[in-house]
């Protein structure tokens, strides 16, 4: 009988779902067998031939169990800053810079953290958007994690609120080391008679799909590529069983970057007529917008538009229309199987080899390299 590859994982969240979906497909894809698992004690009473193990080790008891095993083991959880066994991770510094990147791209500058914690993920994160803050001379302000709401009696109700209330000092837009605390934030905000997004801007990570509707509005998150990782790690797990030696180093998957929902989908710009032209651009991405045609469509001298542009986003319009047509090339590349040329039309690039031009230059990358670094699509993973 053929040795069976072990995921062990507990899907009770949609990012564990996309983690065992991405390794399953994986496995699948070079033919080989595996059994998907909710935990150890389930690993242990196991009557199958084993190769090695793909798991979350999110704790020191657990990571002792696994060195147990006398099989490969592949982590895939940043919970914990070291583990004995080799690990594919979400590049959480990444995801950090990318939150950073965007709440200043809506316009804000007043810009909170919530969730710092000694879980290892939470630090990086925070590192990622306090570097991209400083970046504009910014800091990102801790807040308190915020409590669920429904652990709440009515008494640590009312506190809570007037202290979220105190603490928020809106405008302000607020980062979320997860997406259930992302949840909290905008449950308490409301709570304490703050509207989101109009006085809150909340913005989660991980890209809970479960956690980000469930939410009242529903919450904007950074996509840290569950399936990418999932896939990643069950290829680093056959090459160890073959005899690879592991890596000195994790592995990172890059983010896919925010997918945007309500509660922070709103431009926190202070001069009108440069939030009409922003909209305008980041409504067109497929379009060739030329700075001469915003002077004119919007009445504003080409001085007024370059002179709001740095000070509301610290670049010109020019640099805006590449970004948004980086960015939009970008989405069509990861998400769908259109010829290259095509999503350089639909991304208003004059032609393929210009979007190759600007991806080597901008991302130090090609668009099809770009495009293979998501393999996982639509929920399937394809090669």
């Amino acid at each position: 009988m053929q040795d069976t590859f072990a995921i062990v994982l507990a899907t009770r969240s949609d990012h564990m779902r996309n983690l065992a979906l991405g390794a399953i497909g994986c496995v699948r894809v070079h033919h080989r067998r595996s059994v998907l698992i909710e935990d150890m004690d389930q690993l242990e009473d196991l009557r199958l031939p084993l190769a090695g193990v793909l798991t979350w080790v999110g704790s020191e008891e657990l990571a002792t169990r696994c060195r147990g095993l006398g099989k490969p083991v592949v982590n895939l959880s940043g919970r914990l800053a070291e583990v004995p066994f080799p690990s594919v991770l979400a590049d959480h510094v990444a995801a950090g810079r990318q939150a950073g990147a965007y709440l200043l791209d809506q316009g804000h500058r007043a810009v909170a953290y919530a969730g710092l914690s000694e879980v290892n993920y939470a630090r990086q994160r925070y590192e990622g958007i306090r570097g991209a803050l400083a970046e504009r001379g910014l800091e990102p302000r801790l807040l308190e994690t915020p409590p669920r709401m429904e652990w709440v009696d009515e008494p640590q109700r009312r506190e809570t609120v007037e202290r979220w209330r105190e603490a928020l000092d809106p405008p302000v837009a607020i980062f979320c080391a997860d997406d259930h605390i992302g949840r909290s934030v905008i449950e308490w905000s409301i709570e304490a008679g703050l509207s989101v997004p109009g006085e809150v801007s909340v913005l989660g990570a991980t890209n809970d799909e479960l956690a980000c509707e469930r939410s009242q509005p529903p919450l904007s998150s950074v996509d840290i590529s569950s399936q990418e990782i999932g896939y990643r790690g069950a290829e680093l797990l056959m090459r160890l069983a073959a005899g690879e030696q592991p890596p000195d180093e994790p592995v990172l998957v890059p983010p896919r970057g925010v997918v945007v929902r309500e509660s922070s989908e709103v431009l926190a710009i202070r001069d009108p007529r440069i939030a009409e032209v922003l909209g305008f651009i980041r409504a067109h991405p497929g379009e060739a917008i030329s700075v001469e045609q915003l002077t004119q469509r919007f009445a504003l001298s080409r001085s007024a538009l370059y002179r709001g542009f740095h000070d509301l986003l610290g670049r010109s319009p020019a640099k805006e229309i590449m970004r948004v047509r980086i960015q939009h090339a970008k989405t069509l590349l990861a998400a769908s199987d259109q010829p290259l040329k095509h999503v350089a039309a639909k991304s208003g690039f004059a032609s393929f080899q210009r979007m190759s031009q600007v991806f080597r230059r901008e991302l130090n990358i090609t668009p099809g390299e770009y495009r293979r670094q998501f393999r996982v699509r639509r929920g399937l993973v394809v090669r």
